[in-house]
């Protein structure tokens, strides 16, 4: 199936509404609870959790990235806010 014809969760609208993919230069490294308690502070929905956002950034193909070394190591994403101007128009 194409993926113009896949609904999207309200997990993954929220994610593109605010939040982009970004590269170490541009990006600011977060978790998938980071992320979420961002997302949580700026909508309605409240019944989100970190496995659901989880699954909607792996659906849009996001490039996971590991910071940290041995027993130290974090998981998570680039990402960078986008900007209001862009919001207005999503």
């Amino acid at each position: 199936m194409a993926d113009s014809y896949l609904r999207r969760t309200p997990e993954q609208e929220l994610l593109l509404k605010f939040y982009e993919e970004a590269d170490e230069e541009t990006g600011l490294f977060r978790t998938t609870s980071d992320i979420l308690n961002m997302l949580l502070g700026s909508s309605n929905i409240k019944t989100m959790n970190t496995v659901n956002l989880g699954r909607a950034i792996s659906a849009l193909k996001w490039k996971k990235s590991i910071q940290g070394t041995g027993k130290h190591k974090r998981y998570g994403y680039f990402i960078q806010e986008k900007t209001l101007a862009m919001n207005r128009q999503v």
